[in-house]
């Protein structure tokens, strides 16, 4: 009699094939169901003696495909990581190319700008004895009012590439928000009278008189806020209220009203954007780039607020600046014997009165700079400080004029970082390394994030960028020689 699983031949190729069909359909469901399926059909089959063999065989075929469909899964999954990975890496080599190519850009720009700023300052200086003045005022009046200009979109594309990048840091310093406006409203007095403009202020009582934030870039946010205000107003005036903001104790709001052209609502949502204006013609008309707004309601948002903005057409606006700064803990005033006659004048310490010496008089200074234009313009503002100068073209110049005689023949080195044949972070490294303990004070036209802190890094003792303001530049080498001079201790002398 047959068998009743059916002709012995048929068999053991159906149990066979039907195990590995069964598995390979249960394995794209899961490998546990291929192994239980398998096996079902080893048990159900009740296989003779001499199949088991092959029965096993059909449950070792499942968990291999078990085992292959996983393989191919997990190596799937680790394909797909690997590929997010090197997303994330190009990623983020674009984003350090694009900060590179601004700081490339910002090097590029300032350098002639430092000539041209430089040169109008000179022009400036020497009219006072010319006879023919007027005209030739204005010339340079527009030399130095286009050069600022152009500085300040620099700066603005620099500010929006840092955010874009979360490379801005936030300072959290003790800040006096009325200080803060008055500051603003003395800056921008002048553009708001030569327009017929009042600019005016109020401060809530209640509002702290300190708080906890950064002061430069809450600065910044109300110079632009004002600043167009005063722009688009052509008669009335423009005002500053500070207050609390209703129902949020921390929250301080600052509000710049004007009597200006007024944004139609549908042009509202657009002022925030980049590169853009309430309408095509502002830009031909009032000029600017569209990036004060963007960049300022990116502050607002770092410094844990917003701007909003209320305004209609021919009435005016309201642009409300809200931040949430922490509130400091009071000052402790130590006890003191000392009389105030015995404490220095503000003015007797590195400023010396216009009736005493020259601030830099008798000062040795080594200048490393490459640039021929800026080599005479560093010159001059120093000789009129009183300060003997000596230029070196690169790094290893300014080692070797260092290190050639004993005592230092110079009492400070003002290094620019980017030079030819050697750089200023290499000789500066150098330096360092063979003992030079005097100021060396960076001079870049670099002003990005960390760029300060990559010269420091280097030995720097003190950071000052490009285009040269004669006044900082002064100002950052009687603090250095002061410094050296008071016994003043740190990393390096006068640091």
């Amino acid at each position: 009699m047959r068998d009743a699983t059916g002709p012995p031949g048929l068999a053991q190729p159906a149990l066979v094939s039907g195990s590995v069909v069964v598995a390979l359909i249960a394995s794209a469901m899961g490998g546990s169901l291929c192994v239980v399926a398998v096996s079902a059909t080893w048990i159900f089959s009740r296989p003779r003696a001499d199949e088991v063999g092959l029965a096993w065989a059909a449950l070792l075929a499942g968990v291999v495909a078990v085992g292959m469909a996983e393989f191919v899964g997990v190596m799937g999954l680790v394909r797909q990581r690997r590929l997010a990975a090197e997303w994330q890496r190009a990623a983020a080599e674009a984003g350090s190319a694009r900060t590179l190519f601004v700081t490339n850009m910002s090097h590029e720009l300032r350098t002639p700008l430092s000539g041209i700023l430089g040169y109008a300052d000179l022009l400036a200086g020497d009219l006072e004895l010319s006879d023919d003045r007027t005209g030739r005022r204005q010339w340079v009046s527009g030399i130095q009012r286009n050069g600022q200009h152009l500085l300040s979109v620099i700066t603005d594309l620099l500010d929006l590439s840092r955010i874009e990048a979360g490379r801005l840091d936030l300072a959290q310093a003790r800040t006096a928000p009325a200080a803060i406006i008055e500051d603003v409203l003395s800056m921008l007095r002048v553009r708001a009278h030569e327009k017929g403009l009042l600019l005016t202020s109020c401060i809530d009582d209640a509002a702290p008189g300190v708080i906890l934030t950064d002061p430069l870039h809450l600065r910044q946010i109300l110079l632009t806020l004002v600043g167009n205000a005063i722009k688009f107003t052509e008669k009335g005036g423009v005002d500053i209220r500070l207050s609390k903001a209703p129902g949020s104790p921390r929250t301080l709001r600052f509000e710049v009203r004007d009597t200006g052209i007024g944004i139609a609502p549908e042009a509202i949502s657009q002022l925030f954007r980049p590169f853009t204006q309430a309408d095509s013609s502002a830009s031909r008309r009032y000029g600017g780039m569209g990036l004060g707004l963007s960049i300022s309601r990116k502050l607002a948002e770092l410094l844990g607020g917003d701007i909003a903005i209320q305004s209609e057409p021919g009435k005016g606006s309201v642009f409300t600046l809200t931040i949430t700064p922490s509130i400091p803990p009071p000052e402790v005033q130590h006890p003191t014997t000392a009389s105030a006659a015995d404490e220095p004048s503000p003015t007797s310490v590195g400023a010396p009165s216009s009736e005493s010496a020259p601030p830099l008089s008798g000062v040795r200074i080594l200048v490393a700079e490459d640039g021929r234009e800026n080599q005479y313009l560093i010159t001059h503002h120093l000789n009129k400080a009183g300060a003997t100068v000596t230029i070196a073209e690169n790094g290893r110049l300014a080692i070797e004029a260092t290190c050639a005689a004993v005592p230092p023949k110079f009492d400070l080195i003002l290094m620019d970082m980017q030079m030819p044949e050697m750089d200023g972070y290499t000789a500066t490294r150098l330096l360092r390394g063979r003992g030079y303990t005097l100021p060396i004070i960076a001079l870049t036209a670099h002003a990005m994030t960390g760029d300060r802190e990559k010269c420091l890094a280097a030995g720097c003792s003190d950071y000052a960028t490009k285009p040269i303001d004669k006044a900082v530049l002064i100002a950052v080498c009687s603090r250095a020689i002061e410094g050296v001079r008071s016994g003043l201790k740190g990393p390096f002398a006068g640091a």
